[in-house]
């Protein structure tokens, strides 16, 4: 099953509920449709996109008008009969038009839950969000990616000259985590801080030094340094994109002071929605509450002020399947007194639906080379002369001597002069057919326009 299929398969599911849901989903299989030239798709899209505005107006009456409108332009502009090569589902689009069409009246009510929230529910929110503004006609709506650039990436130039690869947001300055668990009476705070002693906090952070020097010697992060171009008004300039290394060590398991955000609302989601064990995710089956925050950001004019940081498309995939972010926070700090929390009932079904709409985790959580060899530096007990040196620089340059030896003697860790790891032939040849494969994609996903952080 295609993309788009699976998609409309999707929206199907989420029925009269969760029109904005469902309209989310349309999307995704009207984009890639529309790419794949498929034009009865297209129109099946945009036909059930109609009834979905249709169905949102009948719902929300004080920010009706722009639903109906839409609706009315698909079903009026958009398409006609003969996109429909079924008799049947000709019939079906007259009945359509004629409807949306006709005097109907909106309803007085809205439907909510009477009681706690379900997670599609909150999702269901979140999309209504996405879709007003996305409708919305305004001088500062052209700013902002639209859903043709949902799943891609914006460039932005920070101060240093070096680019930094955005994930793109349907709703401005909005970001999301989602958690199965609700955390009632405990602070949400970043792994570095969660009861680790001063010595593990030490290993921590001499891992992430280490993978540092790995990552120097990786092929695509000699890509990133230059040797590729985007277009601006002025002509084609190097792109020099920019390795976050904090955020990398966090999506592959070192423990940081950061916290994982995403613009993506359905990976927030699926961690909502599922349970880490025995080294796998798993659907949440328990009873209980888990919570989704959102997180509203509006970039600091000081850029030394900022804590929000974009990991973007990285030498690795998997923060760009994440549509990862990062949120630098001090000890003492709580995430639940920052964002706002969504808390939802849990529900066997919802976990298990979003789960398989995830592609069993596989699509969020690609097999990469970096994830064996954070491991394996991080269970390691001998460590670099510079990774330690850098360690200290940066972390622990007003410690002494004497700290800094009684850490490394109760962790049982040796230093020696070179690095402990270093990437293999076969590992860089396989990289290199990688690369091969990915790089089309790879740029397809970025999304180019003049922005300077």
């Amino acid at each position: 099953m295609n993309e788009g299929d699976y998609n409309i398969e999707m929206s199907s599911i989420m029925g009269d509920r969760y029109p904005s849901l469902c309209l989310s989903l349309l999307w995704k299989a009207r984009v890639f449709y529309e790419k794949e030239r498929l034009q009865e798709g297209v129109a099946l899209c945009k036909s059930r996109m109609a009834m979905a505005y249709f169905s949102l107006w009948q719902r929300h009456k004080l920010k009706a008008d722009r639903f109906i409108i839409e609706a009315r332009r698909l079903v009026n502009k958009e398409l006609k009969r003969e996109d429909f090569l079924d008799a049947d589902a000709q019939q079906a689009f007259d009945a359509q038009r004629k409807l949306i069409n006709s005097d109907t009246k909106p309803t007085e009510t809205s439907i909510v839950p009477t009681n706690l929230p379900n997670l599609l529910d909150v999702l269901e929110d979140i999309a209504f969000d996405e879709e007003y503004f996305h409708l919305d006609k305004g001088v500062m709506r052209s700013l902002f990616p639209t859903h043709y650039q949902e799943d891609m990436f914006e460039t932005i130039q920070m101060s240093d000259g070096k680019v930094r690869l955005y994930p793109c947001t349907l709703s401005p300055f909005r970001y999301y985590r989602g958690q199965s668990d609700k955390l009632e009476g405990k602070q949400c705070k970043p792994s570095l801080f969660r009861g680790l002693t001063a010595a593990e906090m030490f290993h921590e952070r001499l891992c992430l030094k280490e993978l540092e020097l790995l990552l120097q010697d990786y092929p695509l992060t000699k890509v990133f340094d230059g040797v590729m171009c985007y277009r601006t008004p002025e002509g084609y300039k190097q792109m020099f994109l920019n390795v976050d290394t904090t955020a990398l060590g966090q999506h592959y398991g070192i423990k940081t002071s950061v916290l994982d955000l995403t613009a993506d609302k359905w990976v927030a989601a699926f961690f909502a929605a599922t349970e880490y064990k025995n080294g796998e995710y798993h659907p949440y089956k328990k009873e209980g509450e888990g919570v989704v925050y959102i997180y509203r950001y509006v970039p600091a004019l000081d850029e030394a002020s900022e804590r929000l940081n974009a990991v973007g498309l990285q030498p690795f995939m998997r923060p760009g399947c994440q549509a990862g972010l990062v949120y630098k926070m001090m000890p003492g700090e709580d995430f639940n007194k920052i964002a706002q929390r969504r808390v939802f009932k849990h529900d066997p079904a919802v976990s298990e639906l979003i789960y398989n709409y995830c592609h069993r985790s596989k699509n969020l959580f690609p097999d990469e080379i970096l994830e064996v060899k954070v491991n394996a530096i991080r269970k390691s007990h001998c460590y670099s002369q510079k990774a330690l040196t850098n360690t200290i620089n940066d972390y622990y340059h007003g410690s002494t001597q004497e700290e800094i030896s009684s850490y490394l003697t109760d962790l049982g860790i040796t230093i020696q002069e070179a690095p402990v790891l270093a990437f293999t032939e076969e590992e860089l040849k396989l990289f290199a057919e990688r690369w091969n494969q990915e790089k089309e994609h790879f740029f397809d996903s970025i999304f180019v326009r003049t922005m300077f952080a």
